[in-house]
């Protein structure tokens, strides 16, 4: 649930930079990253925390 919050708002602040007329490539890449970073990235570190600790 909260990969898809994070991924709204990241979709959200993508429309606002397209709108106000930003480079198309550069605030896509910007915003794919932004979600891999916020919405994956917790998932992959815990999947390994865990086979770690297990």
């Amino acid at each position: 649930m909260w990969m898809v919050s994070t991924f709204i708002v990241v979709a959200s602040s993508f429309v606002r930079l397209l709108g106000e007329g930003k480079d198309l490539v550069g605030v896509l890449l910007g915003s794919i990253f932004l979600w891999v970073i916020i919405g994956v990235m917790p998932v992959v570190v815990a999947k390994m925390a865990w086979r770690f600790v297990s």
